[in-house]
C-alpha cells in the first residue's frame, strides 16, 4: 500500500508538471495574439485541439506501472520542478512566436508551422517530466506509454500537415518537408531538458527501508 500510494504521488507529481509546462504556451501565445499581434497564431479550433491532447496524454503516460516509485518526499511537487516545468512551457511558447515571426510564406504556413511546433512539443514535454530522452532510449519498455504517446503525437502532426481535409479545417498550410522536419527536432529537444528525478540504487535500497518500517 505504502509503494501504490508513493506511484501514484509520482504519476500525479509528473502529470502536473506536464500541465504546467503545456498550459504556458497556450495561454501565453492567445495573450500574446490579443495584445500584440493583427493574425491570429492560434484560433479556437487549434485550442480546442490542443486540450483534446493534453488529457488523455496527462491520463495515459504517466501512470507507467514498472518505474521505481524512489524515496518518500515530504512534499507534493517542488518549487525547482515548478520552476523547470514553467521554464519548458515558456520555451515552448518563445519557440513557436518565433517561428510565426521569421519563417517566411502567407500566415496560414506560418501559423501551421507554429501549431506543430506546439503538437510535437508535446513529446518533448512528457520525456522531460518522466525522466528524460536518454532515460526513455536506455528503457523503452518501461517508458513504452511514453513512445507510444510520441509515436501518435508525431502521426497527428503528419495528418494535420499534410491531409488536405486537416489543413483546410484547421486553417493550415502543408509545409515543406525540411520545415517539418525541423519542427520535429525542435519539438523532441524538450525532451533532453529533464527535471525528474533519477532513481539511484541507494534511492531504491531506502524506499525497501521505509517500507519495511511502515509495516513494522
Amino acid at each position: 500500500a505504502v509503494l501504490e500510494g508513493r506511484r501514484v504521488l509520482r504519476s500525479l507529481r509528473q502529470s502536473f508538471g506536464y500541465l504546467i509546462a503545456f498550459h504556458i504556451p497556450i495561454i501565453g501565445i492567445a495573450l500574446f495574439q490579443s495584445f500584440f499581434l493583427d493574425t491570429a497564431v492560434l484560433l479556437p479550433i487549434h485550442i480546442i485541439l490542443m486540450e483534446l491532447i493534453v488529457h488523455p496524454i496527462s491520463a495515459f503516460v504517466f501512470d507507467e506501472p514498472d518505474l521505481n516509485v524512489g524515496p518518500k518526499r515530504r512534499e507534493f511537487i517542488s518549487r525547482r520542478s515548478i520552476l523547470a516545468s514553467s521554464f519548458r512551457g515558456i520555451l515552448l511558447t518563445a519557440v513557436s512566436l518565433a517561428i510565426f515571426y521569421n519563417m517566411h510564406g502567407p500566415p496560414e504556413l506560418r501559423r501551421g508551422l507554429s501549431v506543430l511546433m506546439l503538437v510535437v512539443g508535446n513529446i518533448g514535454l512528457l520525456f522531460s517530466e518522466t525522466g528524460g530522452i536518454f532515460s526513455a532510449l536506455k528503457n523503452p519498455m518501461v517508458f513504452r506509454r511514453s513512445w507510444i504517446a510520441s509515436f501518435i503525437l508525431l502521426g497527428l502532426a503528419a495528418t494535420l500537415a499534410y491531409a488536405p481535409r486537416m489543413t483546410t479545417l484547421f486553417s493550415l498550410a502543408q509545409p515543406a518537408a525540411s520545415e517539418f522536419i525541423l519542427i520535429c527536432i525542435l519539438g523532441i529537444f524538450l525532451g533532453f531538458l529533464s527535471s525528474a528525478s533519477k532513481i539511484k540504487p541507494k534511492d531504491i535500497a531506502q524506499t525497501t527501508l521505509d517500507t519495511r518500517h511502515t509495516t513494522t
